[in-house]
């Protein structure tokens, strides 16, 4: 009986250190920069990108993140020097949001219970997330000419290219 009593101790001492151990990411502190595309004429694609430091009370600083963007789940990178992470993403100009988006970041547990109510076909926003970051994009525009420089180029060499001939036929003459 006492032996019995020795090892339910050990596996609730175990068990208890398991959980403190996945306990997540307590009252995270999450700041945040972020960036988007502003010039449609030097980028193909319109990008959006927020840097985020985050530190959480007694939990392991080495886990994962996770975003939730506009309905989608993305893994959070993280910065092997800084110990920054970086959320980011891309989209056509054309069909770019603009205005306010917010990005929804949740550690594992969070991750889970976000995946298990996808799956359930319940309201994902009634997972909490550890913090949300707002990224407020004006949009892409075009700067500079309204006619391309390669185009103005080609139009000049070509009228270079007429000047000479016209000059050379004179010559020639």
């Amino acid at each position: 009986m006492r032996s019995c009593s020795k090892m339910l101790s050990k596996v609730i001492a175990v068990l208890c250190f398991v959980a403190l151990v996945h306990a997540g990411c307590q009252n995270a502190k999450i700041s945040s920069s972020t960036y988007s595309t502003s010039s449609a004429t030097l980028a193909s694609k319109t990008v959006y990108l927020a840097e985020l430091s985050i530190s959480c009370d007694g939990g392991d600083q080495e886990q994962n993140f996770y975003a939730e963007v506009n309905g989608e789940l993305m893994p959070v990178a993280k910065s092997v020097d800084s110990g920054k992470y970086q959320v980011s993403w891309s989209s056509e100009h054309k069909t770019a949001v603009k205005g306010d988006i917010a990005i929804n970041v949740y550690d594992e547990d969070g991750y889970s219970a976000y995946r298990k109510a996808q799956r359930s076909s319940d309201k994902e926003s009634s997972v909490k997330s550890l913090a949300t970051v707002t990224l407020s994009h004006k949009g892409a525009r075009r700067d500079g000419f309204i006619v391309q420089t390669e185009f103005l180029s080609a139009c000049a060499a070509m009228l270079i290219f007429w000047f000479a001939n016209t000059a050379r036929s004179k010559i020639m003459e």
